[in-house]
């Protein structure tokens, strides 16, 4: 399966838009994306071992992501799709090193930090949980993560 522009072969994806969204109007584009953010923790909380992270990964979701996550409050990205989206990234920063390292070198760091001051109680505890993924990961992805 190719996953492109968070889960979805689509024909209508332009792939040198990649991390910039479909070539449908805002509307469609945030169906599409809310239909991805609901299915891609499902796909990752498979019971076949091992979560399919590194097909995620390489299908270059985290650029849609941290554009989901980066977007302010009241930017039009409604609350449950950012939350949809931290928790892809926070199953993302639960695989090997190298998942959590892509997602820290793809930007998720500083959209995952500004989450911490969140009016909405789940979105905090979920940045927590994907930082606590990331911190508990590595010495030195501990410290890159402290730093910023």
């Amino acid at each position: 399966m190719r996953v492109c522009c968070l889960c979805f072969q689509d024909s209508r994806y332009d792939e040198s838009r990649k991390g910039k969204g479909w070539k449908e109007t805002p509307e469609e584009w945030l169906i599409k994306q809310f239909e991805a953010c609901i299915y891609l923790p499902q796909y990752l909380s498979q019971e076949t071992p091992p979560p399919p992270i590194s097909e995620v990964v390489e299908g270059g979701v985290i650029p849609d992501l941290v554009g989901i996550l980066a977007e302010p409050a009241d930017g039009g990205i409604p609350l449950l799709l950012q939350y949809e989206a931290l928790w892809i990234v926070t199953n993302i920063c639960s695989g090997s090193t190298e998942h959590c390292q892509a997602a820290v070198n793809g930007g998720c760091l500083p959209p995952l930090l500004a989450h911490l001051a969140s009016p909405s109680k789940p979105m905090q505890d979920q940045a927590v949980w994907a930082l606590g993924n990331i911190i508990g990961d590595t010495p030195a992805l501990k410290q890159f993560t402290i730093n910023n």
